[in-house]
């Protein structure tokens, strides 16, 4: 259970045999409930411990990840637990450095530095999500403005505005910007067969249009991004 470098180097092996896996087990999480130091920095500790011990043949890199963001999610919030996954990848490098330097001889176990650089990254994390969450709020506070016109402009009723402001709020807060006919009753606190009477409105005016049909599945049109002035989401 090693690590190999692009060039087929080993540069990390995990512990060996099952007992002392089993063992620094325990020991990282004392470290991660322990209440004698920052929840954060023990969070960051366990992760650490976690990816030395490398108890899997595959999947520790993802794993180690998840359980960052799991111990993370309650001093921090869920949000900024997820985004630095995504900040994780985007400095791999950064993040590998902090290992390497960690796991030096000459550190015998000193932690310091490694909990600094990942700090880094978590309050990278944080200023990005903040301000993808401002523009988001920007976009939906311009979008509901466009849809007091366009109710004039289309002639589009308080019904449809309501759904169209629902789609507004799942393409711009969520990775999968597609509204369920379910979910499109909830919001207008209807039964589904008057909910799709509305939904086949929009649909006619060419707002949004169905990716699928079991179930039924809408999303908003080209146009209705220009008209509510929300940008394409890219993947």
């Amino acid at each position: 259970m090693a690590i190999y470098n692009e060039s087929g180097i080993e540069v990390h092996t995990g512990l060996y045999p099952e007992s002392r896996i089993i063992d620094a087990v325990k020991r990282m999480l004392e470290i991660v409930n322990s209440d004698e130091m920052p929840q954060i920095y023990s969070s960051i500790i366990g992760h650490f411990v976690f990816e030395y011990i490398h108890p899997f043949y595959d999947g520790n890199g993802r794993t180690g990840r998840y359980l960052l963001a799991l111990w993370l999610s309650e001093p921090l919030s869920l949000l900024t637990s997820l985004s630095l996954s995504r900040i994780i990848f985007e400095n791999k490098d950064a993040y590998y450095r902090a290992f390497k330097r960690a796991e030096h001889p000459l550190m015998q176990g000193e932690l310091t530095f490694f909990v600094i650089s990942m700090l880094e990254l978590v309050r990278q994390a944080q200023e990005e999500l903040d301000s993808s969450l401002r523009e988001k709020k920007s976009q939906l506070e311009s979008a509901a403005n466009r849809l007091d016109s366009a109710q004039r402009d289309l002639g589009i009723c308080d019904q449809e505005r309501s759904l169209l402001y629902l789609f507004s709020q799942v393409h711009l807060f969520t990775s999968v910007p597609s509204v369920r006919l379910a979910e499109l009753a909830d919001c207008l606190e209807c039964s589904a067969g008057t909910a799709r009477k509305y939904s086949r409105l929009l649909e006619e005016k060419n707002l949004i249009e169905p990716v699928t049909k079991s179930p039924l599945r809408f999303v908003l049109t080209r146009k209705a991004l220009d008209l509510l002035g929300i940008r394409q989401q890219t993947m």
